[in-house]
């Protein structure tokens, strides 16, 4: 007897499997698998069933088209499996019992979505079969094994990382400085004309665009540790990516105020490649990451901190986004510092926002703040932090607070405490 079911078709794909039948042998083909497959092909049901084969499609596109955690399971519960990538039958060859469906083997397609399915008479089966066969044998059918899993499981671990970020919704940081209670512009403009020197920036910006841009070349090869840190004597020390910003040419346009050992406990830790693959996706033949897409920048921004290592918490991950993306983040890895040139400018703060959400906005706002004074975000950090200092300045001397007192606060901190020393010159120049 034909039967037409609805979704939710869980429970009777369950029930066939779990009948008694002679025949125990599962075909399938379905173009996507996820974590749900464990639900309907439970240790318990597979252990019944020595023949199992599984056509599926495996596009690196997102998790649900390249489920390789779900693919490894069947696998080591006795799959044969082989992926083609035009496959869009849903086909179920269940212990002698065909059912043709419009569900994937997911959550959705078995209960949430509204899809439709058809259970055939055990007549049906052999023709059902065939047409397994078939494309089970074409040449655009590629077999599974563990050796391919592990080749491609880097890829995996970015797109899970990329999916659990994907729904981050953005919100309207709108900046009025007008609204500020100094002069911000006015103060802006003289910090340009006096405390920088355009000209010698400009020359190290360029030293270190060239610089960057060698280093990135060697990400396209197979991971070297010696790339990111190499110890003294090493021949690759002064080319490593610890020296370069420690003692480098970044260091001269942006001190972290680590030292090596932060450094090596992130670079030399197991999950570091990991995280080189999340930032330059490229590395593993995965699309760029397109920072100038808002979604795309506030989702990178969120899985830029999910890795758990004990180094690896703000100043690291701010300097590699800043160090491999400096057009699109600010080199200033000190979050209250960050949190404070942002409100300084009247900034709005959400208390709510994660670590990932207050960069991209306290970032994205600062460098809209910055763009009618200048387009690289080295000088405009630079800029950033005489004005945050400055205003500092400002609010503790109105609050009551003596100049020296606002010094002394900043004795033990040589380039804040300049910055500290010249802002009665800079307030009496502009008044």
């Amino acid at each position: 007897m034909i039967e037409v079911i609805e979704n939710p078709i869980t429970s009777t794909i369950t029930s066939i499997l779990e009948r008694n039948s002679i025949l125990k042998e599962i075909r399938v083909i379905v173009p996507y698998v996820t974590r749900f497959a464990r639900k309907i092909f439970t240790e318990r049901i597979l252990s019944q069933s020595e023949d199992k084969k599984i056509i599926v499609r495996l596009e690196p596109t997102n998790l649900i088209t390249f489920d390789l955690a779900t693919v490894r399971y069947l696998l080591d519960h006795g799959f044969k499996i082989k992926f083609n990538n035009n496959v869009h039958t849903k086909l179920y060859l269940l212990n002698g019992i065909p059912v043709i469906s419009s569900s994937n083997l997911t959550q959705g397609g078995f209960e949430d979505n509204h899809e439709l399915s058809v259970v055939l008479e055990e007549d049906h089966y052999e023709k059902c079969k065939e047409v397994f066969g078939k494309l089970w044998k074409h040449d655009d059918s590629v077999s599974i094994n563990q050796q391919f899993i592990e080749e491609n499981w880097n890829i995996y671990l970015l797109l899970k990382k990329q999916s659990s970020n994907r729904s981050k919704k953005l919100e309207d940081t709108t900046l009025n400085v007008n609204q500020s209670a100094y002069d911000i512009d006015t103060i802006t403009k003289h910090i340009i004309e006096n405390r920088i020197d355009l000209v010698e920036k400009s020359r190290l910006v360029n030293l270190a665009s060239t610089s960057r841009r060698d280093f990135v070349q060697k990400m396209e090869g197979a991971f070297d540790i010696t790339d990111f840190h190499s110890p003294e004597g090493h021949p690759k020390r002064y080319e490593c990516l610890f020296y370069i910003l420690q003692y480098g040419i970044e260091k001269k346009l942006a001190g972290t105020g680590l030292v090596e050992n932060q450094f090596t406990s992130v670079f030399y830790h197991e999950e570091f490649e990991q995280i080189l693959n999340y930032i330059l996706p490229q590395r593993i033949n995965m699309p760029k990451w397109n920072l100038d897409d808002k979604e795309q920048k506030i989702m990178f921004c969120s899985g830029l901190f999910d890795f758990k290592i004990k180094q690896y918490s703000t100043t690291i991950p701010v300097r590699l986004a800043s160090y491999f993306y400096p057009d699109h983040f600010l080199p200033i890895f000190n979050f209250s510092h960050l949190k404070g040139m942002h409100l300084s400018i009247n900034g709005r703060f959400n208390s709510g926002w994660s670590k990932g959400e207050q960069l991209f906005y306290m970032n994205d706002t600062l460098i809209n703040f910055l763009t009618i004074y200048t387009s690289d975000n080295y000088t405009g950090s630079d800029i950033l932090y005489q004005l945050f200092f400055t205003i500092e300045y400002l609010n503790r001397t109105e609050n009551g607070d003596t100049i020296e007192e606002v010094r002394q606060a900043h004795r033990d901190r040589k380039w804040s405490n300049e910055i500290i020393n010249y802002a009665p010159t800079l307030i009496e120049s502009i008044k």
